[in-house]
């Protein structure tokens, strides 16, 4: 049986890029399209058995109608060509609440032909070409499931998380139990049995996911998910494609384009495996990502413009369709040097310059405490921060982002009895 494994598409990241005149489209909601393209069409070409999207749909919760419109034509593609599908709900494609609908469950609605839609732990028993498979699958486990109890209200944020992973690792063995009964059935005895997990293993190297939600995951050790029940774990969550187990395979495709500059120096791609009862081979298919490029330099008493042109021109050939970021050191004598623009016609080669940055050495740096804060309001000051950490600007932006809904949620919030 071979099947096609692929998470964290976030239909919808739109950042570092203009608008296709011609299409009316973000061209970096271009770049995720063209690689789920790439990874249906080479779904097809293999005569895929099953195609596995392990979460994170979409960039958010809430996509845009077009978002929604560009992934069900891939959906359709695939079901044309007659291979089932199982989307896993991530923890970008879960509501803000529980009653409510996530952002893919449109396909369980409609009862799309040969497409499965997971949003509870539970055992699937999948129809494919090459004979039935089962399919454990494990959403994002959302911490308000855990925190609606009595039994853990008022314990110690570690004690929590102790228990928060336990609960998980609970899951994941009672889906391995349930894979052991159906296999009592003559019909399942030889199916190959998948986990597909939305999770963040412990072992896992953290990918740009980490500068994509706000507080911490449980993190969860491979070996309470790649169990011996199942003979393949497909996971999702984790931008950075690696492998954490080997028997049973245990892998993380990784997102299928750059996010941010953090995945720099990250191969893009998805996965293709033959399982069997007992047996699993894959490879990693690289999928042609945009490449994100930084250039940095550090000119204390030469012209940092010129020291920086040099370094730019050194790159040239990797500046073209590039989304470009420059960062300098300076001294406090020669700042005055520093000139954006002639830093940016030498990057017109550039897809897109995400942000050109000058840091000045200060060799006895204020503290934000020491800094004057009349007349500024509270993003400003964090904008300050932020700055004087050396936060990138893409992450300042988001960052901000959460600031700003965090303020109206404690400006609307009604006032305590």
């Amino acid at each position: 049986m071979k099947i096609v494994h692929t998470a964290d598409l976030h239909i919808g990241m739109e950042l570092h890029g203009p608008t296709n005149p011609t299409s009316g489209l973000p061209r970096r909601l271009e770049d995720f399209l063209a690689a789920l393209d790439a990874i249906v069409d080479g779904a097809i070409a293999e005569r895929a058995d099953l195609v596995i999207m392990a979460g994170d749909i979409y960039k958010g919760r809430d996509p845009t109608p077009t978002h929604q419109r560009e992934f069900a034509r891939r959906v359709l593609k695939l079901t044309r060509e007659n291979i089932p599908l199982l989307l896993l709900t991530g923890n970008h494609d879960m509501p803000n609440a529980l009653s409510r609908a996530s952002s893919i469950e449109i396909f369980r609605a409609l009862d799309v032909a040969g497409v499965r839609v997971a949003r509870q732990a539970e055992v699937l028993p999948m129809e494919t070409p090459s004979g039935p498979v089962l399919l454990a699958t494990l959403p994002w486990f959302p911490r308000s499931l855990l925190l609606t109890s009595d039994q853990y209200r008022g314990l110690p944020t570690q004690e929590i998380e102790r228990e928060f992973v336990a609960a998980i690792a609970g899951r994941v063995e009672e889906l391995a139990a349930g894979v052991a009964e159906l296999r009592a059935d003559p019909r399942y005895t030889q199916a190959p049995a998948i986990l597909v997990a939305h999770v963040h293993a412990q072992e896992a190297k953290d990918g740009a996911e980490r500068l994509l939600t706000v507080g911490t995951d449980p993190l969860v050790p491979v070996e309470r998910l790649a169990l011996p029940a199942f003979d393949y774990v497909a996971l999702g969550h984790i931008h950075a494609h690696q492998v954490l187990a080997r028997k049973p395979a245990a892998i993380y495709p990784g997102s299928i384009e750059r996010v941010t500059f953090g995945e720099e120096r990250e191969a893009k791609g998805y996965i293709v495996a033959e399982l069997g009862r007992g047996s699993c081979e894959w490879q990693f298919v690289e999928l042609p990502a945009r490449k994100f490029v930084t250039i940095e330099a550090e000119s204390m008493t030469d012209d940092p413009t010129e020291h920086i042109l040099r370094r730019i021109e050194r790159r040239r050939d990797e500046l073209p369709e590039a989304v470009v970021r420059v960062r300098a050191r300076v001294s406090l004598q020669n700042q005055a040097l520093f000139d954006e623009t002639r830093i940016r016609r030498a990057l017109v080669d550039a897809f897109w310059i995400a942000e050109i940055r000058r840091d000045v050495d200060r060799p006895d740096r204020a503290r934000l405490a020491g800094t004057s804060v009349e007349g500024k309001v509270p993003l400003e000051l964090l904008e300050d921060y932020f700055i004087q950490k050396q936060v990138p600007a893409d992450e300042r932006v988001r960052l901000k982002t959460y600031a700003e809904q965090l303020m109206h949620t404690v400006a609307t919030e009604p006032a305590a009895p």
